[in-house]
């Protein structure tokens, strides 16, 4: 039995809202969740020092880096021949890319962004196919112009054709923002094999209510209740569609500050992300339908004026405050490269 007792509340209180979950391990409740990965990495290797200074911003190799607590890499079309070349040399051939197509299919800026006909299709799938965990024609759709999404349900109707004629069995996956929610708009859904959702569960500073189930509007406050926006997206999904999340935990600076890799994050807003992490893997955890979780890796570091400090800088002393060893241990799991906790 559970009890479960309202001392006082704001406001009304719903019941039928109370979620309760198994105790067991990841793959004794969700047998699909499987991959664990990072958004933003890439596999490149310009990504600025995690110890830079001021006359040594030597290039980083994010690839070494996470190779060992992660199965699966989000990476542009461009990166695909060198990311996989790092991983060999890393001795990770098992590892799989989910693979950004967006400069083949909408950036005018970039040589992909030519006529991209059957045959190039064909070749990229022939050569690399046997290495995609998904493909992605572009990131948070929902978030751009209707002219800039023109043709977008084609474009999955022709990539998904020649995966097909290819005899592949590669996904094509669609991660929407949080915004996704409020404005309704779900460009290519029901085309989708995965649908995913960004979330932003950090905060401004350290003080204020912390709220551990909760997305929010980048650090500009209107709370969403994680739970509430997974039951959403999984109630518009097929029976054959997954769900991929985005537990992306990080500290926001003020505005105008950059960080840099020594910027003081303070305990209690450690503690917060700690648990808006292990809420958002508790829900996978108990939902058939997550089939995997992406986190962000050193994002701060990614340009010079970023202000906000990524996940895996969050070490601390304290084994309930340090994310960073958290997230390496949750990968571990979920990729059969360690014991599960």
């Amino acid at each position: 039995f559970i009890r479960i007792r309202t001392d006082s509340s704001p406001s009304w209180v719903s019941w039928r809202e109370v979620q309760v979950f198994s105790a067991q391990t990841a793959r004794a409740n969700n047998t699909d969740l499987r991959y664990h990965g990072y958004f933003g990495e890439g596999g490149i290797d310009d990504q600025p020092d995690p110890t830079p200074t001021v006359s040594d911003p030597r290039p980083y190799n994010v690839t070494a880096a996470i190779v060992a607590h992660s199965n699966v890499a989000w990476t542009r079309v461009w990166q695909v021949d060198n990311k996989i070349a790092q991983l060999n040399a890393l001795g990770r051939a098992d590892t799989k890319l989910v693979v950004d197509m967006y400069d083949i299919f909408f950036d005018p800026s970039t040589p992909y962004a030519t006529l991209w006909n059957n045959t190039g299709m064909d070749a990229l799938l022939d050569r690399h196919g046997a290495r995609m965990a998904a493909i992605v024609i572009m990131d948070e759709p929902d978030v751009r112009s209707d002219v800039a999404l023109i043709g977008f349900d084609q474009k999955l109707d022709f990539l998904k054709q020649r995966i097909a004629a290819r005899c592949r069995s590669i996904p094509v996956f669609i991660d929407y923002s949080y915004l996704a929610f409020s404005t309704k708009r779900w460009p290519g859904f029901a085309r989708a094999d995965w649908v995913g959702f960004n979330c932003y569960p950090q905060q401004h500073g350290s003080t204020g209510p912390f709220r551990y189930d909760q997305c929010n509007n980048n650090g500009a406050g209107g709370y969403h209740r994680i739970s509430a926006q997974l039951n959403t997206l999984i109630a518009k999904t097929s029976a054959a569609q997954r769900v991929a999340l985005f537990p992306q935990a990080f500290f926001m600076l003020p505005t105008g500050t950059q960080a840099t890799t020594g910027t003081y994050v303070p305990p209690d807003a450690k503690s917060f992300m700690m648990a808006a992490h292990d809420n958002m893997l508790l829900l996978a955890e108990n939902e058939p339908k997550v089939v995997a979780l992406f986190n962000f890796y050193r994002q701060s570091l990614n340009t010079p004026t970023e202000s906000w400090v990524g996940s895996e800088w969050l070490n601390d002393a304290q084994p309930s405050r340090d994310l960073r060893t958290r997230l390496q241990s949750i990968g571990g799991c979920l990729t059969g490269r360690a014991a599960c906790p």
